[in-house]
């Protein structure tokens, strides 16, 4: 069998996630409250502001996550609004899906349509409260005030110039002002494993899903780390979660493909949601392919992963995983793939 691809060469990096950069997609969105204008997209690309607002269409009082993608393209990105509760992405025309989550209201997802013609976009987003969400949040300690939202914001700021050091030390702070407040215990986990403080890490991302069990990217950052650790059985619990919270995250899709993978007798299970993982991307994601073939390889459908390889070197001969698709086909072309080795032998 070929060498297993390094579980860090197939998933995002924690950081990267939660700091909402994005490795896929050449244009990202900026905070508005950030100064200045969004970052330039591709030559064509239309601006596009997401305004969240509550029933009486005012602003929130709390930031919202703001998720704009695209089935067809491969196109995501996510950012954090501030207190003009807008989220302003550069993007090329067509159909997108946008999700807001917020802290007291419910999750909202609707359909955006960019057209080519124009300067820019303005869409409205609605969210409805969660029922008790006010004794909810004041139980918690999870309500954003003034104070706390301004050093949340140095902290997305901080996340976004790959200051770590900075972050923690304002996420330290707004976790101690709102400790029940899931979204910063997150936060605060990513910076500790972007500092390589792992068991911080993970404690923060087990706390946030104590927290909040429905918190799909804790779970799925803290299913890559028990991935990491070895812990596979474990990692499979977690990220089947994260998968049953949002099927639609082609990120929960490849790490539980690689569980299933490392956990050695799930190769079918693997197969099928590496493939599902490429479909959500439209094929856009060199890595979600990348794994496809390496799991077909080690299913013994040598043939099929090698066509896999070839499409993946053909289609996005630019993408990094491409080189290692091409390397994988000239490696496996003298050898017969043999089982999968044991899960401790993965990297």
């Amino acid at each position: 069998m070929s060498e297993p691809i390094s579980f860090r060469t197939i998933t995002l990096s924690l950081f990267l996630i939660a700091a909402e950069v994005c490795l896929v997609s050449p244009v990202c969105a900026q905070r508005p409250d950030a100064g200045g204008t969004p970052i330039p997209g591709p030559q064509g690309s239309v601006s596009v502001t997401i305004a969240v607002r509550d029933l009486q269409e005012a602003t929130l009082p709390t930031p919202a996550t703001v998720r704009l993608y695209s089935t067809n393209s491969g196109f995501e990105m996510s950012t954090i609004t501030g207190p003009t509760s807008e989220a302003v992405f550069s993007v090329a025309p067509g159909d997108y899906t946008v999700e807001v989550r917020c802290d007291g209201y419910q999750q909202t997802r609707d359909e955006v349509m960019v057209p080519a013609l124009g300067t820019g976009t303005y869409f409205m987003v609605i969210l409805r409260p969660t029922p008790g969400a006010t004794e909810n949040r004041t139980a918690k300690g999870a309500v954003m005030t003034p104070k706390l939202q301004k050093i949340v914001t140095k902290g997305i700021d901080a996340m976004h110039a790959r200051d770590c050091e900075l972050a923690e030390k304002q996420f330290q702070k707004a976790v101690q002002m709102a400790p029940g407040n899931p979204d910063l215990m997150f936060l605060l986990g990513t910076v500790e494993f972007c500092l390589q403080h792992m068991d911080l890490a993970r404690k923060n991302f087990e706390r946030a899903v104590n927290l909040d069990p429905s918190h799909e990217r804790a779970l799925l950052s803290l299913g890559e780390m028990q991935l990491s650790a070895k812990e596979t059985s474990l990692a499979i619990a977690t990220l089947e979660k994260a998968q049953s919270v949002k099927a639609s995250d082609w990120r929960v899709h490849v790490v539980l493909a690689n569980a299933y993978w490392r956990a050695g007798h799930r190769l079918n299970d693997a197969e099928a949601q590496a493939a599902l993982a490429v479909q959500l991307t439209g094929n856009k994601n060199g890595s979600a392919r990348l794994l496809l073939g390496e799991i077909q390889y080690s299913q013994g459908n040598a043939e099929g992963a090698r066509q896999t390889w070839q499409k993946l070197v053909e289609d996005l001969p630019s993408d990094p995983a491409a080189a290692t698709a091409k390397h994988k086909l000239e490696s496996s072309a003298s050898k017969r793939p043999t089982k999968i080795p044991d899960s401790e032998e993965i990297p």
